[in-house]
């Protein structure tokens, strides 16, 4: 069921936080398998660090399934990303790792997911800057605009103090689901939040995004 949820960040959410009570539970070996990272995975969406530590940790038991580079990368890249760990050193390791495991098929999120950093002044390593901007710059220009004119308002009105306002306009240009607008819109408008004292809101959004 997770597998299938985690196409759509708010139903995988949802979902890892029913089955929480039975991830909790899993301790045998054989039955995480080789989804250890995909179960913290899971523990992370529905706010079980504690647990999502300890899945991540399971590839490093004795006898323990085999550790995949770029999942443990990507958890790691989680919680740079929801400010749990805010290290330039974590930034520049996990955006190398991320950088170099990348397969063709993952070259979208994981260039998304290294832009993201950036919008929260993350320190990216060389290899990572260099994967940024190969081929795997194109993916930053996918998906949704939002149109200049919206950015400037939402801006005016968190300058002017009308901070509802401008939140109710950050949900309007973003819509029910983050993913689809273009990366570096979405940086612009996290950017205009964070500067504003809206941390934990583009934290929030960064992570549906």
């Amino acid at each position: 069921v997770l597998l299938l949820s985690q196409s759509n960040t708010a139903q995988f959410r949802l979902t890892a936080s029913v089955l929480g009570p039975e991830l909790n539970q899993l301790r045998d070996l054989k039955a995480i398998g080789g989804n250890a990272e995909f179960f913290a995975l899971a523990a992370l969406a529905a706010g079980n660090n504690g647990l999502a530590n300890r899945f991540q940790r399971v590839p490093d038991i004795e006898g323990g399934p085999e550790e995949k580079a770029y999942l443990q990368a990507w958890l790691n890249g989680i919680r740079i990303v929801n400010g749990s760990d805010r290290s330039v050193a974590s930034s520049k390791t996990v955006s190398s790792v991320l950088a170099e495991e990348a397969s063709d098929q993952k070259s979208v999120q994981t260039a998304q997911m290294l832009n993201t950093f950036l919008a929260f002044d993350g320190v990216l390593s060389t290899n990572a800057v260099r994967y940024l901007a190969g081929a795997a710059s194109d993916a930053l220009s996918l998906g949704t605009e939002i149109k200049p004119a919206n950015k400037v308002v939402i801006l005016a009105n968190l300058r002017a103090g009308s901070q509802g306002e401008a939140l109710i306009r950050v949900i309007g240009n973003l819509g029910p689901n983050p993913s689809s607008i273009n990366s570096v819109d979405l940086n612009e408008v996290i950017r205009v939040l964070v500067s504003n004292g809206f941390e934990s809101e583009a934290r929030s959004i960064a992570l549906e995004g």
